[in-house]
């Protein structure tokens, strides 16, 4: 028989104040934020090594920073009878509790999962999955006892900078993100004149298609541009572009004795999250107008 081989996961969790937690993450394999439906209480890093057919599960209150493990379990510490799945290698095992940690749960989820306090501060982590064989479903269930475990001066140092660090590539991986960008149209006003664009439910922008409003959801310098097309105007009729209520731009539509007007847009500015813009006009709309919006650089 090959030797198994040596498997890390690692990742942060948290855990509701009751003992059922609801996880989901990312990518496998890497590091992963697991979030639950419940009030939350302080998050938890995670590890899952496997090294000479030895399996430990630890764990790390990431704000006491207090620490608990399995110790190093053989594989028939976790593996019965009543679990023991035919033909799973301990890498099987180990990938098994790493997708029940990893899959999205609800009250019909085929995975779940809890954790709970025990006597003398240890934890209890209980690990469950529907395994479907070609005629049958069966529920398994893996149940790991971990022990508090001594954490020195050292350890509180290099898990503050462990933190730092997921926060510091968190931010740099929503830099790295594709340039924000949006084309809206309005074909109408709202009773405060305001022109009203079209639904959007984005990453970054939302417009609820009644009120005129575009939401920004991510901070940045955006390019706001677009075309509003107008009925022929009075002298003192006009439109605007407001960010969060407030008049940034005015435009006066010269329709040159046509009957409508077409009035090009162009604004760049600093916005901050949760920032509001609308466009309200004077003068009635004439066909479509156009709104486009670009988040400038990473």
């Amino acid at each position: 028989m090959a030797p198994s081989k040596n498997i890390e996961v690692k990742g942060t969790v948290m855990f509701a104040q009751h003992a059922h937690i609801d996880l989901t993450s990312s990518t496998r394999r890497s590091p992963r934020l697991l979030e639950l439906t419940a009030k939350p209480t302080p998050s938890y890093r995670y590890k899952i090594n496997l090294q000479d057919e030895k399996l430990v599960i630890w764990v790390e209150n990431q704000t006491t920073k207090l620490q608990w493990s399995t110790g190093q379990l053989n594989k028939c510490d976790y593996v019965t009878t009543m679990n023991t799945i035919h033909q799973f290698s301990i890498e099987d095992y180990v990938e098994l509790f790493e997708d029940t940690l990893n899959c999205e749960l609800s009250d019909t989820s085929s995975t779940q999962r809890s954790l709970s306090e025990i006597d003398n501060g240890a934890l209890k982590l209980e690990l469950s999955a529907n395994i479907r064989f070609p005629r049958s479903t069966s529920v398994v269930k893996y149940v790991f006892v971990l022990a508090p475990v001594k954490v020195d001066r050292i350890d509180v140092l290099e898990s503050k900078l462990l933190d730092q660090e997921e926060v510091t590539k968190q931010i740099k991986e929503r830099n790295d993100a594709a340039p924000a960008f949006i084309q809206l149209k309005a074909e109408m006003k709202d009773d405060n004149s305001n022109l009203i664009w079209e639904e959007i439910d984005a990453d970054d922008f939302v417009s609820d298609g009644e009120d005129g409003i575009v939401q920004f959801r991510r901070p940045g310098v955006y390019n706001i541009g677009g075309v509003v097309n107008t009925a022929a105007c009075g002298r003192e009729e006009n439109f605007e572009l407001l960010i969060n209520g407030e008049i940034v731009q005015t435009y006066y539509p010269a329709s040159l004795g046509q009957r409508y007007s077409s009035t090009t847009l162009c604004y760049i500015a600093r916005l901050e999250e949760d920032d509001e813009l609308t466009i309200a006009a004077d003068c009635a709309l004439y066909d479509t107008s156009h709104l486009s919006v670009m988040r400038l650089g990473s």
